[in-house]
Parts: C-alpha cells; sequence; structure tokens
C-alpha cells in the first residue's frame, strides 16, 4: 500500500509539473531586410595646387614676299643702292631759293615723298639744315649713330598715328671723293606689316661709289630728269 501511495503521489506530481512549464507557441519570423548602400554624388577632382590648364596654342604663320632686289647707281653723283624691282627710280636737280648757290639732286624711290634720298655738295652745309628740320619732329624723334657701308649718318625716328619717319643724314667726313654728301628719308606705315624692315633693307644697302669702281659697280643707270 505504501509503494502505491508513493508511485500515485509521483504522478500526480509529475503531470502538475508538466501542465506548469508547456512553452508558449514561437513568434511569427520576421521578414528580413536588407541594406542597400547609397550611391556617393560625382565630385571634381580638384587641381593640384599652383598647376593651371593652360589654353591650346594657336600658331599662326605669317608668310612674307621678299621681292627680288635690283642695283641702281647714279654715276655723276656716285652714289648706289638696291631696291625692289619693281620701284621706278628717277632722279632730278632740285629748284634752290633764289640766291643760293651750288646744287642740289632728288632721287625718288617711292612717289609722294615716301621714300627719296637728297644728294648735294658738303659746302653748302646742307646736312645740318636737315637734321635742324629732323629734329623738330612731334614726337622729339630717337637720335642714333650708325654705320653704313663705311659712311657714318646720324638717324632720326619718330613714330605718330601709325606712320613712322626715318631719316639718315651723312656726315660731311664719310662725303665721297667728289664732295657730295646725302640724305636718306623714308616714312613708313605700320598698317603694312613690313614696310619698314622692306625700306630699312634699301637704306643699309646704299653706298658710295668712287672714280674707281663707279664703271667696275653693277647696276642700273637711274634715269635723269632734266
Amino acid at each position: 500500500m505504501k509503494r502505491s501511495a508513493i508511485a500515485l503521489i509521483f504522478v500526480i506530481a509529475f503531470v502538475m509539473l508538466c501542465g506548469c512549464t508547456q512553452s508558449q507557441p514561437a513568434a511569427p519570423p520576421q521578414p528580413v531586410v536588407t541594406a542597400v548602400p547609397a550611391t556617393p554624388e560625382p565630385t571634381e577632382t580638384p587641381a593640384a595646387p599652383g598647376i593651371t590648364t593652360a589654353a591650346p596654342v594657336v600658331t599662326v604663320t605669317v608668310i612674307r614676299h621678299v621681292e627680288v632686289q635690283k642695283p641702281w647707281k647714279d654715276s655723276d653723283l656716285r652714289i648706289a643702292f638696291r631696291a625692289p624691282s619693281s620701284w621706278e627710280v628717277t632722279t632730278w636737280q632740285v629748284d634752290l631759293p633764289e640766291g643760293s648757290q651750288g646744287m642740289e639732286y632728288k632721287t625718288q624711290l617711292v612717289p609722294g615723298d615716301v621714300f627719296y634720298i637728297m644728294t648735294f655738295p658738303i659746302s653748302r652745309n646742307q646736312d645740318q639744315d636737315y637734321r635742324n628740320i629732323f629734329r623738330m619732329w612731334a614726337p622729339a624723334p630717337v637720335e642714333s649713330t650708325v654705320t653704313i657701308n663705311s659712311i657714318v649718318f646720324d638717324r632720326f625716328e619718330s613714330t605718330k598715328e601709325g606712320k613712322t619717319q626715318v631719316a639718315y643724314v651723312a656726315r660731311k667726313s664719310s662725303a665721297n671723293d667728289l664732295g657730295y654728301s646725302s640724305v636718306i628719308y623714308f616714312v613708313a606705315d605700320s598698317a603694312k606689316q613690313f614696310e619698314k624692315d622692306d625700306f630699312e633693307d634699301v637704306a643699309r644697302s646704299f653706298a658710295y661709289l668712287s672714280k674707281d669702281t663707279v664703271t667696275a659697280e653693277p647696276g642700273n643707270e637711274i634715269p635723269r630728269i632734266r
């Protein structure tokens, strides 16, 4: 009897214990959310400090037409130079003011007093008169001393309103063997890109001839207008 009672008590206790520890129903599964990484905004890469991007360089080719040079000479005045073959060069005697003595000649290279050469005896002191005239240019000219083919010149240059005046006055000490001295004058237009350079080339070709070289010197005799 005692064993039966103990067994019954054990069974009752076991049943009560199972009822008290019954598990709660499991929660329904939750959906899984996967995080999507944000797309970064595009950004400009800053230039390295101190470095600038240069604009494309445009190269412009300027073609200069160089005309064939033609040699000229005046055997009576003993002068010579080279000029573009298209130029028509002439010389004539200048009428002097009443009471003046001596002779003066004008050699025209470009009409309209654009380019010419004056030649005269040094005994008249004409060279100083020309210097005084050129020093009155406005604006005041830049003066310098140059030597061309052993002739020493006082050079004058003045620019105004797109025009450049240039004059070369030969010194008496550089006169030729006939006692003639010369003044070279031209005015160049800045709108004509190479005109001043072309005129300077002609001026730098100027030379005096002597009785020993005048005959042998190649060149076209400058027509004389009487």
